[in-house]
């Protein structure tokens, strides 16, 4: 669709550009399948939690287009807008600790910086979005000031349970915790594309504090690079040796 939209503004096509937009924020909704859940996690490839990779994606794609689509009769509707704020306030807003995102919530994508990278990367969504949900410009404020100023305030603080996702996140004044798990409901862990080759076992309760934000900064690069063969109780037996699937190994356990 976004590919179409840009055929229509370089043909000046104004039905098949409005037909496109439409396609594009359709999308922004909450959802019992695949994208925004009701506790603004997100998810793709089936009920797995996908904040850092497919739904950063999604965050930053739909913030940008929601400026691009502002004062014009495209623009979106205040329930859209109000879904994105809360994505951003709800969902993404709780994951990042001192400019780092949380890890486990970085999907597959254990690659060099991404921790960085994709806190960066939701500072310019809010961005966007204060061009377009004036009323609210604290909420994204508020997030750059916290994550990118020298005196990491103003503070957020809390308990946050992502029921969707087997996912629960707690942020005190001075330090962060995370804790995933799966279960008959949620996938885990997901590989593919060469990527996180060797993390089977992050749904498994895996816990991660921190307190600088740069405890697991760039230390998985060498873990998660490298061809492996899963055999787990005959639930699946993926080889990943150079096979560029999008999904070729899940785990999927009933810990919950």
């Amino acid at each position: 669709a976004c590919n179409v939209f840009y055929k229509a503004l370089l043909t000046d096509d104004e039905k098949l550009a409005k037909q496109a937009r439409d396609t594009i924020v359709s999308e922004i909704k909450i959802t019992n399948e695949e994208g925004i859940k009701t506790d603004f996690s997100f998810h793709q490839h089936g009920p797995q939690q996908q904040f850092g990779n497919y739904g950063l994606a999604f965050m930053t794609t739909m913030a940008q287009y929601a400026t691009v689509f502002a004062n014009t009769s495209f623009q979106l509707d205040t329930e859209k807008i109000a879904i994105l704020r809360h994505l951003f306030d709800k969902g993404f807003n709780q994951l990042t600790w001192n400019g780092h995102f949380d890890t486990n919530s970085l999907g597959r994508q254990f690659f060099k910086h991404a921790q960085q990278q994709k806190a960066l990367a939701i500072g310019f969504a809010g961005f966007n979005l204060m061009q377009v949900d004036l009323d609210h410009i604290a909420i994204y404020q508020n997030f750059i000031d916290r994550n990118f100023s020298e005196n990491n305030e103003p503070e957020l603080t809390g308990i946050t349970n992502y029921f969707t996702s087997d996912m629960m996140v707690y942020r005190s004044k001075d330090w962060y915790s995370s804790i995933k798990m799966s279960s008959k409901r949620v996938i885990g862990a997901e590989a593919g594309n060469n990527e996180n080759l060797k993390g089977y076992y992050l749904g498994d309760g895996a816990c991660y504090v921190n307190v600088s934000g740069k405890e697991y900064y760039d230390i998985f690069l060498n873990l998660f690079s490298s061809d492996l063969k899963w055999q787990s109780e005959g639930k699946y037996n993926a080889i990943l040796n150079g096979e560029n699937s999008v999904c070729s190994q899940v785990s999927y356990w009933s810990w919950i």
